[in-house]
């Protein structure tokens, strides 16, 4: 396995490894590797724990932590590949590569009956933005004018993400 799958599999799921929108801060922190390893930045009711290549956002109802976003920031791994990919991802997936091709994660997602829209919201020369809507993930792929043009520059699910695929001028 490698990164391209793991971004399939987040794609069509909306999950990563067992963790999602309706997991708690303890269960991202297992599913990631330990409470050990995320960088947390907490400010009043909100929380956001920075795994590397993982960021999850959470916010406090009550006594209780809510996760309202993931994202995993793919552009990240062209850094210091040690410090940001979580141990149980490298577990999982093995090697992963630096670069992550969308169209190669497209027709992966598409076989296994995922839902693709384009949302024609920005200037493509920079970013395109694609919408998920079984799993409720947006993808963000680089333009040709960048440096790795067609590769995934990072992929988000966030609570409210219905309102995110919304075109915005």
């Amino acid at each position: 396995m490698n990164a391209t799958t793991l971004c399939i599999d987040f794609i069509t799921s909306g999950q990563l490894l067992g963790a999602g929108l309706d997991s708690s801060p303890e269960t991202w922190d297992q599913a990631l590797g330990g409470a050990d390893w995320p960088l947390i930045d907490v400010r009043r009711r909100r929380m956001r724990r920075d795994y590397g290549l993982v960021e999850v956002s959470f916010e406090k109802w009550d006594t209780n932590w809510s996760c309202v976003n993931t994202s995993v920031h793919v552009h990240r791994l062209r850094g210091e590949r040690d410090l940001l990919v979580p141990p149980e991802i490298d577990a999982t997936y093995g090697p992963i590569e630096p670069v992550v091709t969308f169209a190669e994660v497209q027709e992966e997602a598409l076989a296994k009956g995922a839902v693709v829209e384009l949302i024609a919201d920005r200037d493509t020369e920079l970013h395109s933005r694609y919408w998920f809507p079984r799993s409720g993930v947006i993808v963000s792929v680089q333009g040709p004018s960048l440096d790795a043009p067609g590769s995934i520059w990072s992929a988000g699910r966030a609570r409210d993400a219905a309102n995110w695929k919304s075109p915005h001028s």
